[in-house]
């Protein structure tokens, strides 16, 4: 573990104004009635995805709650203002699967491409019909988001059974990567005795994935389970993972771990992961513009984020922007070198039952958008 800061040539970032991006009262902005099968009094904003456009628009995907449903929203401002939802996935009562995670990333030629996980309408209330073969949907605009077009389901590829998806990433050559995390054996996939955290690869555009590689995989043995990871391509050639580590059964320490690995073959080998932070899940990398990289996620202590001057080798000035966590956070850069992060913001009513998990998270009532500025 290294958890020693080095210190800046110059400039800290620090966060300065913000702004709601979507308020509670969003989620009845269709009109939907409320079904009964959703917890919470406010839509279910835990994972959001930010991207830019090529015409300069900061886009956001997220999910809202009862019914859950995908929807994009839109800032032509640099984030100060922002557009009704426009939804892009819509469940309905009848549906077997309900919009969950969402992401988006805009390539070299102006596609915007994203990726709707789905899950069983209501598991998180009920326990009932809980499967973690949640599907994946690949999803693509040419016209800045105006329109979309749904293309063919994400399949798990060796070494994973199924996976969970999170925000892609365009390399040099046009390939995409896509950090997951999921099972890889049928032990893991029905008992959810471990699961391992990984990457796999496009080379079509994203309509097929494969090629994939394990960054961590857990050991039952010692009760360590990888969760959400995110991975970022630096300068220098070497690729950083973050991810969040579970401590469950056996292990006597119910505690979430920030974790770090490097790569330098592009991800086909990564060095052993070593601890960096404490309580921190839901994990973003974004490069900052003086070439710093900022981390940024939640846990039981918040939402927060750490700046490394070193590739990710050692991380300073740690900042508290939320003091409840279990949301997601997702930032861009803008136009003024300012980095936009958005995430959860005010609580609702606890998304996991009590008796489902010990450490209950919680439905956000909306989304903040932060600007975080060098001084």
């Amino acid at each position: 573990m290294n958890h020693q800061a080095t210190q800046p040539t110059s400039g800290r970032w620090l966060p300065a104004e913000s702004v709601v991006v979507l308020p509670c009262d969003t989620v009845n902005a269709r009109g939907h009635e409320r079904s009964g099968r959703y917890a919470g009094n406010g839509p279910w904003q835990q994972y959001s995805c930010l991207a830019r456009a090529h015409n300069g628009d900061v886009l956001c995907m997220t999910t809202l709650a009862d019914p859950q449903h995908s929807v994009l929203l839109r800032s032509c401002d640099q984030g100060r203002t922002w557009s009704q939802p426009q939804y892009i996935w819509e469940n309905t009562a009848d549906d077997e699967y309900a919009a969950s995670l969402s992401s988006l990333t805009v390539l070299r030629s102006g596609r915007i491409f994203g990726l709707i996980n789905g899950e069983y309408p209501g598991w998180a209330c009920t326990g009932k019909n809980f499967d973690y073969r949640r599907p994946t949907w690949a999803m693509s605009s040419d016209d800045q988001g105006a329109t979309w077009t749904l293309g063919p389901p994400v399949t798990a590829t060796s070494p994973f059974l199924s996976v969970v998806t999170h925000a892609p990433r365009e390399l040099s050559d046009g390939s995409l990567i896509l950090p997951v995390w999921g099972p890889v054996s049928e032990h893991e996939y029905w008992n959810f005795a471990t699961w391992a955290s990984g990457v796999l690869r496009s080379y079509d555009g994203g309509v097929t994935w494969g090629d994939g590689t394990i960054v961590m995989h857990g050991d039952s043995r010692f009760g360590t389970f990888p969760n959400e990871i995110a991975i970022l391509p630096l300068a220098n050639g070497v690729w950083l993972a973050m991810f969040r580590m579970n401590w469950v059964t056996p292990s006597a320490w119910p505690s979430v771990m920030l974790c770090r690995s490097f790569s330098g073959d592009q991800g086909r080998t990564w060095s052993p992961p070593e601890q960096v932070l404490g309580q921190t899940g839901y994990v973003c990398l974004q490069q900052l513009p003086d070439g710093a990289v900022m981390v940024s996620g939640s846990g039981a202590f918040g939402v927060r984020y750490l700046i490394s001057h070193d590739d990710g080798g050692t991380w300073a000035y740690e900042q508290l922007l939320e003091s409840c966590g279990d949301s997601n956070t997702t930032s861009v850069v803008l136009d003024d070198e300012t980095v936009f992060l958005v995430h959860g913001a005010g609580l609702g009513a606890p998304h996991y039952v009590q008796h489902l998990h010990p450490h209950a998270g919680y439905w956000y009532a909306g989304l903040r958008g932060r600007w975080i500025r060098k001084q």
